[in-house]
């Protein structure tokens, strides 16, 4: 679980300084969130959705991060953004108007941080839509910059990339049953 540490106002110059370890390493309103690498499940639902988007946006669009989301005191690690821009080797950081989706997969000891304080950072930051997904209960949360949560856990979202103008169209139901080696119904 990832916990707070709240001794010293953290900011993102501090976590480049830390000794990597594996997991995230955030900073959100000046609280250290460090949180372990992720379990299979959590991989392997960010690697599916990787490879759905892919199939729709550009190369080298959709990125599984390692590098955070920078802006003044804070540094987010989503686990995977879609990008405006192909991203490239020169690019030592990621800002969110660089984004144009950008996904958290829920780990249990993340779920109320990724659904409360980082959706609501995201939103201030105006990232044009989030997605909060919840492999264990099966659901998918979109949230928009002024938007409450649609909640799905079954039927299909459909998503219009605005750079390609193709559209992904994941049958929920299908996603994770094929995640958890399910026949759909």
């Amino acid at each position: 679980m990832g916990m707070p540490l709240l001794q010293h106002y953290w900011t993102p110059e501090d976590i480049e300084r830390l000794p990597e370890t594996g997991g995230k390493q955030e900073c959100l309103g000046g609280v250290l969130f460090l949180t372990p690498a992720p379990a299979l499940p959590h991989a392997v639902t960010g690697q599916e959705l990787a490879i759905a988007l892919g199939e729709v946006c550009a190369q080298r669009r959709v990125v599984q991060t390692v590098i955070g989301l920078r802006h003044e005191d804070s540094m987010l690690e989503p686990d995977l953004v879609v990008l405006r821009e192909p991203l490239t080797t020169s690019v030592d950081a990621l800002h969110y108007a660089d984004v144009v989706l950008l996904i958290e997969v829920a780990s249990p000891g993340t779920v109320r941080r990724d659904r409360g304080m980082k959706r609501e950072h995201y939103q201030a930051m105006g990232v044009p839509e989030y997605w909060s997904v919840n492999a264990q209960r099966r659901i998918i949360e979109r949230w928009g910059p002024t938007r409450a949560a649609t909640v799905y856990d079954s039927g299909t979202i459909n998503w219009s990339d605005p750079v390609t103008g193709r559209t992904l169209s994941l049958d929920v139901e299908r996603f994770f049953s094929a995640l958890w080696g399910e026949t759909p119904r």
